[in-house]
């Protein structure tokens, strides 16, 4: 509900990035997209349905906004960073393909790229900069599980295309692990998981011309 309260607040803005609170993203990411929204023209179509993902990670030690790709790939293979829900849920991340955000390099570091597209596919779970009119969440899912997936899924069979940025990242501050989450965790992500599977028999009467599934 609050990220929806929070998309209310903006309703004239072209483009909008929905993290988690306790993320961090890379310190020059706001400027970075805006020239690459600029060089692509996105700002001159309104009706773009291309959403922008930005790989996320976790790191044991606190770090700086200023932090930079190599720096942090550097920290990657050090092992005190790793990519985002590594041990509590790799399969909700894995399908953005990490290997190849890690080799790709462009001719110019400092400038924001796609570094590659992606279709979307069950139960990947990525962050995105999206057009605003992308779908809002849906606030039957109350605390744990499928809040975020529902709204990725609903943007997948909506028609939006995913596109992997070159030189973003967001970073979690802590690994983090099965068991670290709260005793009840369980318990509300089986009850969302029914709300779930009533949502995505909606999406088929909500976009009757979609080829798409999720």
């Amino acid at each position: 509900m609050l990220r929806n309260v929070g998309r209310s607040g903006v309703p004239q803005t072209n483009y909008i990035f929905v993290v988690d609170v306790d993320m961090m993203c890379n310190g020059n990411l706001y400027s970075s997209f805006l020239g690459l929204a600029q060089g692509l023209n996105l700002f001159a179509n309104s009706n773009d349905k291309k959403v922008f993902v930005v790989p996320a990670f976790e790191t044991v030690q606190k770090l700086s906004p200023s932090l930079s790709k190599k720096e942090l790939l550097d920290l990657w293979n050090s092992g005190t960073v790793q990519p985002f829900y590594y041990q509590a849920c790799w399969k909700c991340q894995k399908h953005l393909d990490y290997e190849a955000w890690k080799s790709y390099h462009s001719s110019d570091s400092s400038n924001l790229q796609i570094a590659y597209s992606i279709d979307w596919q069950d139960p990947w779970e990525p962050f995105y900069i999206a057009p605003n009119h992308v779908p809002l969440y849906d606030e039957r899912f109350k605390q744990y599980g499928f809040n975020r997936i529902s709204q990725v899924c609903e943007t997948h069979i909506a028609g939006y295309d995913f596109a992997v940025l070159s030189n973003a990242f967001l970073v979690h501050h802590g690994f983090k692990t099965k068991e670290g989450f709260h005793s009840a965790k369980d318990e509300e992500n089986n009850r969302n998981r029914g709300i779930f599977r009533t949502f995505k028999k909606e999406l088929k009467l909500k976009y009757p011309q979609s080829t798409r599934q999720c």
